[in-house]
């Protein structure tokens, strides 16, 4: 079955990138050309040895048509022979088939069905005016000058049978093309509703964002503008200038990790994000970030301890990484309260590095669980009303997979939340979950 679907696909060219009336008008002429391709054998057969040579230039004609519309894509040129050329024939094959009691009749009615069923408004005018016109040209030519009709000696059989043959073909051939043309309608349609589905959640996730952003920053500016206004006004002490700045440094550290975020995040809404993966040594890329995040934890009155031995490395994007540890480690810290601890482990095995973020916070609730990676989880206040907007776990896992590497957690037996970070050693395949 694979087979025959793929040389369907390869025929019609049957490619989501196409337009639909093109890949419908593919599939028409092919149905077109093995219904006069059949046709030819049974005209020989019920002895219309003239109607079998102009079904033969029929068919030359449509294989022609086809080319040019599937391999060459000249699908106007294609459109146009099909609305006089067919029509044409058809009508030169009227005075060889027995006239108005053959088939052409039913056949150029059901040409006109087929091809209006693919082409455009403006095309669709041009070919119903020429079959109405041509029709009624061919009817009136034999009745007034019947001698013009080919002298072929057709039998009460023979037309029994003609006739009995055209209506079989024509209503398998209106069957398949309307459950074709269904076909095509609905998956194009339940396409097009999922991507007006997810539009309008990416929508509504940016619509969330911004407003999230624009409250978020109000705050932290409206500090420094509180604190300089200060500063003008009244001789501050030395003791409460520097619980002042304090406050505020820690303000502006959270407002400048939600702010990476962001930007990371609509970098990849903008762009296609690919990862500039290479081979590093953990320490290397993130020791630096670690001694920021520890500089946080202990400021909140946490404890925070590092295992990062010298050997473990990875094949990773290094700013991706460091992105990823960062948010996992900001959370753990927003998450856990005073007196907790916060530990960060990476360590090396046979096929791949695992980096770990435990804490002993407040921990993840279950109604959460499954939405916790995903846009659809909602910012929440930290320990110490440290404030976010949701972006983080959502990068951490985009990122993590652009580097074919997994994440997950778990939650601590006794108290809080473990995240693990898994990287190849060496280039593997992206993942998918």
């Amino acid at each position: 079955m694979s087979g025959i679907k793929n040389l369907f696909v390869f025929l019609t060219e049957y490619d989501q990138s196409i337009r639909i009336e093109y890949r419908m008008f593919n599939v028409m002429c092919l149905i077109a050309v093995l219904t006069v391709a059949a046709s030819i054998p049974f005209t020989i057969f019920i002895g219309l040895h003239s109607t079998s040579l102009i079904l033969l230039a029929m068919l030359l004609a449509l294989m022609f048509i086809y080319f040019l519309a599937r391999f060459r894509r000249r699908y106007t040129l294609a459109i146009l022979l099909v609305a006089t050329c067919v029509p044409a024939l058809l009508c030169v094959n009227f005075f060889y088939s027995a006239g108005i009691m053959g088939s052409t009749l039913p056949s150029l009615v059901l040409t006109l069905f087929l091809v209006l069923i693919v082409i455009g408004r403006k095309f669709s005018i041009l070919l119903t005016a020429i079959c109405l016109i041509s029709g009624m040209v061919i009817i009136a030519t034999e009745y007034f000058h019947p001698e013009l009709l080919a002298h072929t000696v057709i039998n009460r059989r023979s037309i029994y049978i003609g006739t009995a043959y055209t209506h079989l073909f024509s209503v398998c051939v209106i069957f398949f093309g309307i459950y074709h043309l269904r076909r095509i309608y609905y998956k194009e349609k339940m396409a097009s509703d999922h991507r007006a589905t997810q539009l309008e959640l990416i929508n509504e996730e940016k619509n969330k964002l911004f407003s999230i952003v624009a409250h978020d920053l109000r705050a932290p500016l409206a500090s420094i503008q509180g604190y300089m206004q200060l500063l003008k006004v009244y001789d501050i002490q030395s003791d409460e200038r520097e619980t002042m700045e304090s406050k505020l440094t820690e303000a502006l550290s959270g407002t400048q990790q939600m702010l990476d975020n962001l930007l990371s995040w609509s970098r990849s809404q903008l762009t296609s994000m690919t990862a500039v993966l290479g081979a590093h040594r953990m320490v290397t890329i993130l020791t630096p970030m670690l001694q920021m995040q520890q500089a946080m934890a202990l400021e909140k009155g946490l404890t925070f301890d590092v295992t990062l031995p010298e050997e473990v490395g990875a094949y990773c994007d290094a700013d991706m990484l460091q992105l990823v540890v960062r948010n996992l480690l900001g959370n753990a810290i927003k998450f856990t309260p005073v007196g907790g601890s916060v530990r960060f482990i990476a360590e090396q095995g046979k096929n791949d590095c695992l980096l770990i973020v435990t804490d002993t916070g407040i921990g993840i609730p279950a109604e959460k669980s499954s939405t916790i990676f995903s846009l659809k989880t909602k910012s929440t206040f930290g320990t110490d009303n440290e404030k976010g907007i949701g972006l983080g776990l959502y990068l951490c896992k985009e990122y993590t997979l652009l580097q074919n590497g997994k994440i997950w957690f778990e939650q601590n037996k006794v108290q809080g939340t473990t995240f693990y970070v898994s990287l190849p050693l060496t280039p593997a395949a992206p993942q998918t979950s």
